[in-house]
Order: C-alpha cells, then sequence, then structure tokens
C-alpha cells in the first residue's frame, strides 16, 4: 500500500507593515505570497504578510520537506532573526498535511528543525487534512 502524502512547508513573516524586500533580503528567497495589511480579507487577521511555500509535495515523511525548507534558510538565520527584531516582525513555518483516509501521518521534527525555530524565534503549526 502506497503511504505516501502531499506536503506543503511555508516559512511566513507577519507584522503591522513592512517592506516586502527588506524580508526579501533577509531571507534570501523570493516570496511565493505576499499580502499588505490593507489587502487583507479578514479583519480578524489584518497584517502584512510575507510567505515562502513549497507548493504540495508528495512524500512519505514530514520531516524531510521541513529539512529541506530549514536548509534552504539556514545560513540566512542571523539575518531573518536581526530583521524580525529590527522591525517588531513574528515569523513560523506551517505545515500542511493532504491524508487519505485511514492514514496516520508519522510527524516528526529532527534537532536540527528545531534549533533553527528556535533561533529565530518562529512558531510551528500543523494542520492534516
Amino acid at each position: 500500500m502506497d503511504e505516501s502524502m502531499n506536503v506543503m512547508i511555508s516559512f511566513w513573516v507577519t507584522g503591522d507593515e513592512f517592506d516586502f524586500d527588506t524580508v526579501t533580503q533577509a531571507v534570501g528567497v523570493e516570496p511565493t505570497q505576499t499580502c499588505s495589511k490593507e489587502e487583507c480579507r479578514n479583519p480578524m487577521f489584518a497584517c502584512t504578510r510575507w510567505n515562502y511555500e513549497t507548493g504540495y509535495i508528495q512524500t512519505d515523511t514530514v520531516s524531510d520537506e521541513f529539512e529541506k525548507m530549514v536548509d534552504l534558510l539556514w545560513d540566512h538565520a542571523s539575518d531573518i532573526e536581526q530583521t524580525l527584531r529590527d522591525h517588531a516582525l513574528e515569523c513560523g513555518f506551517s505545515i500542511v498535511i493532504q491524508a487519505e483516509e485511514g492514514q496516520s501521518p508519522a510527524i516528526e521534527f529532527s534537532r536540527r528543525c528545531i534549533q533553527f525555530a528556535a533561533m529565530i524565534d518562529a512558531e510551528i503549526s500543523v494542520d492534516i487534512y
């Protein structure tokens, strides 16, 4: 039986208002989506948002895909942390799992991923659909 699932990993930065180019330079990758506070459709979550996501990837493990995202960002940790602090921003990782009915995906984070998230003071959320 095929136990693969679809996983999407996102790294996001939010704040009241900020320059997208400043965050892009700190993170070292182009965002896949940005949204200004004024463009936000839901007033409850009105904030400026910078987002980089992988899109859905078919995989057997969540940890491998999260590790790839951390690899992409690792060398920029100090720049990310400094930018977040200088501009009063927050960041995090969102992990979305599309599992077939009856699947129980294993969710495991390597020490390296946990260490990176702690270095930049990032949240981690997991949604399973």
